[in-house]
Parts: structure tokens; sequence; C-alpha cells
């Protein structure tokens, strides 16, 4: 599961609730290829995977930003279960949540039956500037 940032919803597909489709809030053009294959891609070749733009990344003030933008924190995970955000952070990056334990922390926030996993850094200096999502073995994409 993907979390989306706020300019991006799923909708029906023309009144149809057995079909659905990303539409975006501001007017912006979707990408070319299907979500799915954002994830795996890394078009620009800087590294990291593509569909950063998609993601819910947060900047130090809280406000919404691309996770293609340097950011304070990711959010990976949002429902209504009770959830191990380290194991959530582990399957979403692909890597052991230990790997990255000196620069950043992974959070859980509960609002009443709501949950929230995300991903920050540690130090106020630090950003980062690709979404984590699938790192595998890849460095971690923090400006220090």
């Amino acid at each position: 599961m993907d979390v989306l940032n706020t300019d991006w919803t799923v909708v029906p597909l023309n009144g149809d609730s057995s079909l659905c489709v990303v539409a975006n809030t501001n007017g912006s053009d979707l990408p070319s290829v299907a979500l799915k294959d954002l994830w795996t891609i890394d078009a620009d070749r800087n590294g990291y995977k593509d569909g950063g733009q998609f993601r819910r990344c947060l900047s130090y003030q809280g406000r919404a930003v691309s996770c293609d933008a340097e950011h304070s924190a990711e959010i990976f995970y949002t429902g209504t279960a009770d959830v191990n955000c380290d194991e959530r952070y582990s399957s979403f990056t692909r890597r052991d949540e230990g790997t990255d334990a000196r620069d950043i922390k992974v959070s859980q926030l509960a609002s009443g039956d709501s949950v929230i996993c995300q991903v920050e850094v540690k130090a106020r200096e630090d950003s980062l500037f690709a979404s984590v999502r699938d790192l595998g073995s890849t460095t971690l994409p923090i400006k220090h």
C-alpha cells in the first residue's frame, strides 16, 4: 500500500465504484506510466525510485511537500489497525529499520482509531531529498 500526497486522490471512474482512477486536485498532469511502475524505475537517474511527487512528505513546518523536494518526514502508512511501524518501515523500504537509526527515527502517531507511521530526520539541520520507498541497499537520501 502506498500513501498518496494530498494533491492526489483515488476516485470512482465515471461513477462506477468497481473502477477507480487517481485524480489530481490541483490540475497537474498525471504520469504517462502506470502508478505501480513509478515505484520501480529511476528515469532521472538520480539513484532513487521515481514517484516521490505522489508520496506524502512534510516540511519542518508540517506542510505537505513533494518527496522529491527537501523534506523532514515521510508518511508511509495510514490506517485504523494497530501496527508495528518499524516492521512497516522495513517492508516499505526493503531494509532493516535499524540500518538508518543514526540519522532517522520511525514514529507512530495515533488519534482515536487512526494510526500514522512516519519516518523523520533526527537532526534539525538534516533533510531527506527523495522518498525512502524501496531503498533496499541504496544510500539513505539524506542531506547533512
